[in-house]
């Protein structure tokens, strides 16, 4: 396994192999997690690249490798044999919507020859996407709504799930990028 310099694209395949020691080891303690983030994207099929590996889960214990800088949204990011590994446990206004996510996962296999891995469904994945609203993310978004991985009745009613009755400060944002994503699709 290589090690990546800071902030350079880390190989997938290295990513994977942190991932599942992580989600591994969440298990073991009884906990739920998923690969979110960039790698999570690339399971999806995007070609995307990215500088870390991101694993959600609800583990107050899941620790792996050399601890780094506390994530401001809740927990921390770690170095494993060279990787930088943000292991995501929110404390902030957000965390309702990441244990309804936990409680999503899909079991992917991320390429041909490689094993099964816990990932983020699509929709979850597509809503945290919208909610951090950096520049990558709203690509990320439109790349699941335009490969159609997004069941968009199924994140919308996620939405109406979590916010209920103020759902629509969510749901007019995702209508609005299904509309994008629909006129920059090419038949």
């Amino acid at each position: 396994m290589n090690h990546t310099p800071p902030n350079a694209p880390i190989n997938p395949k290295d990513g994977l192999v942190i991932a599942r020691m992580a989600i591994a080891q969440a298990h073991e303690h009884g906990a739920r997690a998923a690969l979110a983030g960039g790698l999570a994207m690339m399971v999806y099929g995007s070609d995307r690249m990215t500088a870390d590996v991101d694993i959600m889960t609800d583990d107050p214990d899941l620790k792996l490798g050399k601890p780094g800088k506390a994530l401001s949204f809740g927990g921390r990011s770690y170095t494993e044999r060279g990787i930088v590994l943000d292991i995501i446990r929110r404390d902030d206004a957000q965390k309702d919507v990441y244990d309804a996510a936990l409680g999503d996962v899909r079991r992917l296999v991320p390429w041909k020859g490689e094993e099964r891995i816990e990932v983020l469904s699509a929709e979850w994945l597509a809503l945290i996407k919208l909610l951090a609203g950096r520049g990558k993310d709203m690509l990320d978004l439109q790349y699941l709504i335009k490969s159609k991985s997004v069941n968009r009745k199924r994140l919308l009613n996620h939405c109406k799930g979590i916010y209920g009755r103020h759902a629509y400060t969510v749901t007019d944002d995702l209508e609005q990028e299904f509309t994008i994503a629909d006129s920059n699709i090419k038949e």
